[in-house]
């Protein structure tokens, strides 16, 4: 059997995790039936996408996989980096409802960002720390790049929110009354 013997779903499959995107985009050059595969797919328009910027996805083990991750489609994640990329060409943020899919208190999903608080080790008080980083990792890179990371907020921290487009971080903070709760 031969290789456009396959169905096109074993095809895709094969190109998604064998190649690099400039191996999907020369054979989808050389042959018609690879083309519209690629045409059709959105994992494969997302990884030739991203590799023109120099970029790749992660690929998360299933055990360490962010909680909003695992339900975001190839067809969501397409959408997601290029009106990420628009964003950045015309200088406007992105506009979304949602602010977003995460239902983990100590992680967040944003604009390509995985945001997560994480304990302080380095104090006796229950502080924490917060790191953000990218969801698109350079082509040549294997561990992801850290945006922001902040050993020691000072507090201990609940929940939070992040807003990239506008510079915008809310933490809340646990169990402690507000300074002027008392008046």
């Amino acid at each position: 059997m031969e290789f456009l013997d396959l169905p096109n779903e074993i095809i895709e499959v094969v190109l998604v995790y064998t190649l690099l995107a400039s191996d999907i985009v020369s054979c989808s050059q050389a042959c018609r039936r690879i083309y519209n595969i690629v045409k059709h797919s959105s994992e494969l328009q997302l990884i030739v996408e991203l590799a023109i910027e120099g970029l790749r996805l992660r690929r998360f083990p299933p055990t360490l996989q962010p909680c909003g991750m695992k339900t975001k489609s190839a067809t969501e994640l397409l959408l997601q980096f290029k009106q990420s990329q628009e964003a950045w060409v015309s200088q406007r943020p992105v506009r979304s409802r949602s602010h977003s899919n995460v239902r983990s208190p100590n992680q967040r999903v944003r604009d390509g960002l995985l945001a997560f608080i994480f304990p302080n080790s380095s104090t006796s008080n229950r502080t924490h720390g917060i790191e953000i980083q990218s969801l698109w990792i350079e082509e040549n890179q294997q561990e992801p790049r850290i945006w922001k990371r902040h050993e020691d907020l000072g507090i201990s921290v609940m929940t939070f929110l992040f807003d990239p487009s506008q510079d915008l971080l809310v933490l809340v903070e646990t169990n402690r009354p507000h300074h002027f709760a008392g008046e």
